[in-house]
């Protein structure tokens, strides 16, 4: 091999022919693009398991509450079936109540008007009670919490709107039960008002029955006030109106005999004397018994009258000579009544028994007398002409008794 020409130029240099190394070779890009690759697809993965994951737990989330929600709705539920099961029970009771009542004698134990407004509310009560609903029931339990969160989301929806339906019905449920429980509150209120009309009734039944006989009456006011106290009706309710029912009919009895027992010629008279009694000494509860002999006198012109006493309950039972009814209105009149005056005396101890000492018999008669003659009655039945002339200090005494 021969050495190249260069024309026109110098020979190369010795060393230009010494082997020269072959060139590097060229980097392997393909590799380093690989790895980035590799790395944009981990990160990718990386974000996507991410993000799955926060959309699992926010699904979750929201299963969550919704069955929060649900659980609420079913727990209002069940509050709302307890009370309106007692709503209904207690307009169960008033209605029975009210049957107890209404199938007894009433009239003239109440107002009319307020019995009126009485039997207009159970008649509502009545109503709505007839048309009030059926119990609810709560709602049924969630679905279980699915797996994948496109489920949880769909599944939380649908518990979300069931949540929402029992909502809804609760609402109407409740403003039914709130109609029979304005009902058993009208109920209460027209109750109320008639069971305090018994207080004036009741006086007026009193007044009406004066000759019944004094526990009858006092039994019988007892029962108008327990009536009069009454705000609500139940079933204890109708067992005190039933009292004050047997009472009445039990007061008009007693006055019934009485006027029997006092049937006869002498009948006008002795309720005229028994009146005269009773205005000397107003609202003081009188008995009157008549007989043919009191205290020994009786016979001819003479008169006799006793008087016993109770303190508690505060009443007097006042017996006459049936002489004190021949002679009312006679010439005699005024012995006649100045002996009644006497005996209202004795009987005026259930209110002024601090005005006197009336632990002996001669003071309990100068205290009568003395009473008779402040009142203005001088006759010769005043005690007077049988127990002599009473201290100046009993007359001062009795002038404080009324």
């Amino acid at each position: 091999m021969t050495d190249p020409q260069y024309p026109g130029s110098a020979p190369p240099p010795p060393w230009y022919y010494a082997a020269v190394p072959p060139p590097p070779p060229p980097k392997k890009r393909r590799k380093a693009t690989a790895w980035v690759t590799l790395s944009v697809t981990a990160l990718l993965v990386a974000g996507g398991v991410a993000g799955f994951v926060m959309w699992q737990n926010a699904t979750k989330a929201q299963y969550d509450a919704a069955v929060a929600d649900l659980d609420e709705a079913r727990d209002n539920v069940v509050a709302a079936s307890t009370a309106a099961t007692d709503v209904i029970e207690y307009g169960g009771e008033q209605q029975l109540a009210a049957d107890t009542i209404q199938t007894q004698s009433v009239d003239g134990l109440f107002d009319a008007a307020r019995y009126d407004d009485f039997t207009v509310s159970i008649t509502t009560l009545d109503t709505v009670l007839a048309a009030a609903p059926a119990e609810i029931l709560p709602p049924s339990e969630p679905a279980d919490l699915p797996a994948m969160p496109w489920e949880r989301a769909q599944t939380a929806e649908q518990i979300e709107a069931l949540a929402d339906e029992t909502r809804d019905d609760l609402d109407d449920y409740a403003q039914e039960i709130e109609t029979v429980a304005e009902a058993t509150t009208a109920v209460n209120t027209a109750a109320a008002d008639l069971f305090g009309s018994a207080a004036d009734t009741a006086q007026a039944l009193l007044d009406e029955n004066i000759s019944a006989e004094n526990p009858t009456k006092v039994a019988f006011q007892r029962a108008a006030d327990d009536v009069a106290q009454l705000d609500e009706l139940d079933d204890s309710t109708a067992s005190v109106v039933t009292v004050y029912v047997d009472a009445a009919a039990a007061l008009a009895a007693s006055q019934q005999a009485e006027l029997d027992e006092k049937r006869g010629p002498l009948l006008a008279d002795r309720l005229e004397v028994e009146q005269f009694a009773r205005d000397l000494a107003p609202g003081l509860m009188l008995d009157f018994d008549w007989a043919p002999i009191v205290a020994g006198a009786g016979d001819g012109l003479s008169v006799g009258g006793t008087t016993h006493w109770w303190m508690d309950p505060g009443y007097a039972t006042i017996t006459l000579s049936d002489s004190v009814a021949e002679l009312w209105g006679s010439r005699y009149d005024d012995m006649v009544r100045a002996l009644v005056a006497h005996e209202i005396g004795h009987a005026l101890t259930i209110r002024c028994g601090d005005l006197y000492d009336w632990s002996t018999q001669e003071s309990i008669e100068q205290w009568a007398t003395a009473w008779a003659i402040v009142q203005g009655y001088t006759g010769e039945g005043n005690g007077v002409s049988v127990y002599g002339e009473p201290p100046q200090s009993m007359i001062d005494a009795a002038r404080g008794c009324s």
